[in-house]
């Protein structure tokens, strides 16, 4: 295999000619056309690991992303490659599946291969460590405020998608959604197909296709993590439900997206200080108490996991994917509670998970964490 020093020597020039030729640096018409000529006839291809070692750039970016097959990320790739292309950059395509191990393998990967950049959808930002000091840009998902994150106007495309099915004659709209609950910039399609609905005075109505129980948002329970008696807008906080019987009945609405939308403010908005602008963000959300006892769960259980104590995690809003830690968990068996497990993740799609609930405990009980988003991270919870 050809080295740099034998395209010099074939051209009759100095090793550093023939560098600032594939450089891109300026070098004599002359050289240059003898540089080209030697590299032709050698065929000599150059190598972008080494030349990362000596110059700390190896002109590569990591895109990771949950699902290749997924339209939207499929086409983002598209526009992405075309653009690094563009600039003399290679992708370095990743697909997570939603799995944080997978996560954490390419973001090790990325980094051992000295790439010049990440970019993508990450679900746990404790992860984020392991890419070191490479720039990451995250798409639709607000993690630490210090990682850039490039999104969609989702509230107009909410809007665009009522408008076309008015244009066309629709007199009644039907929007269905699916996906976590939490407050994220995806939810705001739901809001825009709302306010365009009611600008053009067209009967519409929202459809969670989610679980037969309901989902509440409540910042008024006394000594809770998340409840305040007003939110950073000075709107007092409020129990506000969410789902009731599997119907979409509201959002957390800050005074902004109230004025866009048309609708009552919730109390809602929150931020982690005053470097950030508030938005609409969770306070204490919970699933309602449904009817069963716990020991009437694990009756009915013949195989699973009884989680009785979960750590840490994270959740997707674009997808619904989430991944949470159990800290203390054991295996169910033909109804009872068996041998302990160490070091379990409970890991799924919040749309799928939802239709398979079939009892809900009538023992609630919170556990208190920190939520992060573009406004920061507050208090919540859960």
């Amino acid at each position: 295999m050809a080295t740099i020093k034998d395209v010099a020597s074939d051209a009759g020039v100095a090793v550093g000619t023939v560098s600032k030729v594939l450089n891109g640096h300026y070098v004599s018409p002359e050289n240059k056309r003898k540089v080209e000529e030697s590299i032709e006839r050698l065929g000599y291809q150059m190598n972008y690991y080494a030349r990362g070692l000596k110059t700390s750039y190896t002109y590569t970016v990591a895109v990771i992303i949950p699902d290749i097959l997924n339209p939207f990320f499929a086409r983002l790739v598209c526009a992405a490659e075309q653009e690094l292309y563009k600039s003399g950059y290679r992708m370095f395509l990743c697909q997570s599946q939603s799995d944080p191990e997978k996560d954490s393998y390419y973001l090790r990967l990325a980094r051992q291969n000295k790439v010049d950049g990440i970019m993508g959808i990450i679900f746990n930002e404790t992860e984020l460590s392991l890419a070191g000091d490479i720039p990451v840009v995250m798409i639709d998902r607000h993690l630490q405020h210090k990682v850039c994150c490039v999104s969609s106007d989702n509230f107009h495309g909410g809007e665009l998608a009522a408008k076309r099915l008015i244009d066309g004659g629709c007199q009644k709209l039907l929007f269905i959604r699916s996906g976590s609950h939490l407050s994220s910039e995806t939810l705001k399609r739901g809001e825009g197909f709302a306010s365009m609905c009611r600008e053009k005075k067209t009967a519409y109505e929202m459809l969670d296709s989610g679980y037969d129980t309901g989902a509440i948002d409540d910042g008024t329970i006394p000594n809770a993590w998340g409840s305040s008696a007003m939110d950073d807008e000075g709107t007092p906080t409020a129990r506000n439900v969410l789902i009731e019987n599997g119907v979409l009945k509201s959002y957390l609405v800050d005074r902004l997206n109230g004025r866009k939308m048309g609708a009552a403010i919730t109390g809602s908005s929150r931020r982690q200080d005053y470097r950030f602008a508030p938005t609409s963000r969770m306070t204490n959300t919970c699933i309602a108490p449904g009817k069963s006892t716990p020991e009437e769960i694990i009756a009915a259980t013949e195989y699973g996991l009884y989680a009785r104590q979960m750590g840490g995690g994270s959740v997707d809003p674009a997808t619904g994917s989430f991944n949470f830690a159990v800290l203390e968990g054991y295996m169910i068996r033909n109804g009872k509670i068996a041998e302990p497990v160490r070091g379990a993740t409970l890991i799924g799609k919040g749309p799928e998970v939802l239709w398979d609930i079939d009892m809900v405990g009538n023992n609630p009980k919170r556990a208190q964490g920190m939520c992060g988003s573009k406004s920061g991270s507050i208090p919540t919870d859960v």
